[in-house]
């Protein structure tokens, strides 16, 4: 079921300021550089992590109501629709009151048929199911876990520092307890 990005976080998980001190940037002549790097550090973070870190709403498209729906960028704040186009190609929206969301043990967040609920067979066409869902740790950069924070920050200096993809004439090494030993932990499987 792909995703499509209905609205954006208007937050960002880390300010330009702490980012500014990370790089150890005084005065805010390259704030839109180091912004762009806080961008960049997020999308990278939000794809290793399979995770949505700010609030943001998500629609994921399918073919077939089948009797869990995974949704694939937790953590799930709320589900805001469940929408299916009928036999007839007409588009209908599931009640709240047909399906149930689980969290399970494993952090996968799934939508199932409430109990005693038979969900309807939609059009046999490419696209028929719509789940609209809010994801994100919150609407606050703090309650984004720590350890995500830091590794975006880690990140946001390394790009600011390593401007070039090539480092010539420098014997370089990776940091162990780095950007993706703080994220791993955090990876949705």
């Amino acid at each position: 079921m792909p995703l499509s990005l209905v609205a954006a976080p208007t937050l960002e998980p880390i300010s330009i300021a702490e980012a500014r001190a990370q790089c150890r940037v005084d005065g805010n002549d390259e704030d839109g550089l180091i912004a762009g790097y806080v961008l960049a550090a997020r999308d990278y973070v939000e794809t290793y992590t399979r995770r949505a870190l700010m609030t943001q709403t998500w629609d994921q498209i399918g073919n077939c109501l089948v009797n869990e729906i995974v949704l694939k960028k937790p953590p799930i704040q709320s589900v805001t629709s469940v929408k299916y186009l009928d036999g007839s190609g007409v588009e209908q929206t599931l009640a709240p009151s047909q399906y149930r969301i689980v969290r399970r043990d494993t952090g996968e967040y799934v939508i199932v048929p409430a109990y005693g609920v038979t969900w309807p067979t939609p059009q046999a066409v490419e696209g028929a199911v719509t789940v609209r869902f809010v994801a994100g740790y919150g609407a606050a950069p703090s309650n984004v876990p720590e350890a995500i924070r830091q590794a975006l920050l880690i990140l946001v200096a390394h790009l600011y520092a390593i401007r070039e993809p090539v480092v010539t004439g420098t014997i370089v090494s990776e940091v162990p307890l780095s950007v993706d030993t703080l994220l791993f932990p955090h990876r949705a499987f």
